[in-house]
């Protein structure tokens, strides 16, 4: 059991008898990792982000764990600056979960931003800035068997894949139901009909990733020369990111890579 702020994380056991250690947000059934495994100083406060203030130009890239949230931030983030070059800073320091309100608005210049939580955490204001949300969404097969190897790798999760699918299935893993997640985005989108957001599938971003990149491209007002998309998307595929983006705190400590396969 760990404190973190007003939460604790405890370990869950299942069925198989394998654990893994969650933090059941205010006991809202929404569970999240602990954080402070990897961020010793970190508070969890998620309703607080409510009251942050986004801008107009901001970018927030949601999704559910191991839908590719890292290459899509890598590519939008490229198109949002206009350049195709390697972004150096891991998208960890953009994700909301991780970051406190001075952070958030105290960053200056093309923002873009992504996180796992469902839309009702994110800013108030987001629709009287109009800010763009980018809503990715990952066939739950495929989903369920990169969150299996990523919490395997990392440590998280010990038990085998039978046991880890009922646990799954069941939400009782980081951010809880991959079928609730996307059933409360269905509600939200339809509740917000003025409000556009765009919807990306990593299926259609594997099989054609020009195509989907013009799309968002257009969608958050960038640059739509096919030149520059190009190499964007070159600058964005797999194998090269997956070789150069090796820098974050949890992979040095575990020497592992985020990205494991992007295969279908």
């Amino acid at each position: 059991m760990t404190e973190q702020g007003d939460t604790v994380s405890r370990q869950i056991k299942d069925e198989s008898g394998y654990t893994m250690e969650l933090i059941n947000y205010k006991n809202t059934g929404l569970y999240i990792p602990a954080y402070n495994r990897v961020i010793s100083t970190i508070k969890i406060d998620l309703d607080a982000i409510r009251n942050w203030k986004c801008r107009e130009n901001d970018v927030f890239i949601c999704a559910t764990p191991k839908a590719g949230t890292h290459w899509l931030w890598e590519l939008v983030s490229m198109l949002k600056r206009g350049t195709a070059e390697r972004i150096i800073s891991p998208k960890e320091i953009f994700m909301l979960e991780l970051i406190t309100k001075v952070i958030f608005e105290g960053m200056s210049g093309d923002r873009v931003f992504n996180t796992h939580l469902p839309f009702h955490y994110l800013p108030e204001n987001i629709t009287k800035k109009n800010a763009k949300i980018i809503y990715m969404l990952r066939n739950p097969k495929d989903t369920a068997v990169s969150h299996y190897y990523h919490s395997h790798k990392l440590g998280q999760y010990d038990g085998d894949w039978s046991a880890w699918f009922k646990r799954w299935l069941r939400g009782e893993v980081h951010y809880s139901s991959w079928f609730d997640y996307q059933i409360q985005w269905e509600k939200d989108i339809k509740n917000h009909p003025n409000y556009s957001i765009h919807i990306v599938h990593y299926e259609d971003m594997k099989e054609d990733p020009l195509r989907e990149c013009k799309k968002i491209a257009e969608f958050i007002g960038s640059n739509t020369e096919s030149s520059f998309l190009e190499n964007v998307v070159e600058l964005c595929d797999f194998k090269k990111m997956k070789a150069e983006k090796f820098d974050t705190a949890v992979q040095s400590k575990f020497k592992w890579s985020k990205f494991r396969k992007g295969k279908l």
